[in-house]
C-alpha cells in the first residue's frame, strides 16, 4: 500500500507500473537499452528480457525526477529520450572516506607494486564479479586495444559474485596482461 507515502524512490533504473505518488529513479546505466544482448545471461536473461526494459522506459519517460550517477550516463539517458533532460540531475556517488589520496604517494605506489608484483601502471576495477558484468568482454577490449605494459587488475571482495576472489578471467587463446591480488575491496 502507498497510504501515507509522499515519493517513491528506486535506487536501480527501474519504474513499475502503477506507482500512485511521485517517483524518483536512479539510472545507473542504461545497457539494457542500448546493448540487450550483452545486459542478462542465462536464466537471468529469460526472466528479466521483456521486463527490464519496459521499467526503464517507463522511468525515463514517466519517473517525476531521474538521477544519473555521472555525466556520461546522462548524456546516454538524453541521447535515447531528450525530453528526460528536463527531469534529470547528475548526482555523482561519493566514496567513503577512506578512499582519498595518499599521504605519501610513493610510498602508495611501493605497496601497490609490492601487491601486484610489478610496477607498471594498471587500470582497476572493483567491484562485484558475478558473470553478468561481464568482465570477460573488459579483459578482451583491454588486451585488443591497451599497450604494454599496463595491467588490468580485478579486486571485489569475497562472495561478491560467481568466481572467488584471486580468479582470473582469461579469454581461450589470449594471455593478456591482467592480474588478480588476493586482496579485497
Amino acid at each position: 500500500s502507498f497510504a501515507g507515502v509522499d515519493v517513491f524512490h528506486n535506487p536501480h533504473n527501474l519504474l513499475p507500473r502503477g506507482i500512485p505518488c511521485a517517483s524518483v529513479v536512479t539510472v545507473h546505466d542504461v545497457m539494457a537499452l542500448e546493448y540487450p544482448r550483452l545486459h542478462l545471461r542465462g536464466l537471468e536473461r529469460l526472466s528479466k528480457s521483456y521486463y527490464y526494459p519496459q521499467a526503464i522506459w517507463r522511468a525515463l519517460r514517466h519517473a517525476t525526477r531521474l538521477i544519473a550517477p555521472s555525466r556520461a550516463t546522462a548524456d546516454r539517458i538524453c541521447a535515447l529520450h531528450p525530453a528526460a533532460a528536463s527531469r534529470l540531475t547528475v548526482i555523482p556517488s561519493t566514496a567513503d572516506a577512506v578512499f582519498q589520496l595518499p599521504e605519501d604517494r610513493a610510498a602508495a605506489q611501493e605497496r601497490a607494486a609490492l601487491l601486484l608484483g610489478s610496477d607498471a601502471p594498471f587500470l582497476l576495477v572493483v567491484g562485484a564479479n558475478p558473470p553478468r558484468k561481464r568482465h570477460d568482454l573488459e579483459l578482451a577490449a583491454f588486451t585488443e586495444a591497451v599497450p604494454g605494459p599496463w595491467l588490468l587488475v580485478f579486486v571485489h571482495p569475497p562472495n561478491a559474485g560467481a568466481r572467488p576472489p584471486g580468479a582470473a578471467i582469461l579469454p581461450r587463446g589470449k594471455t593478456p596482461r591482467a592480474q588478480v591480488p588476493h586482496c579485497h575491496a
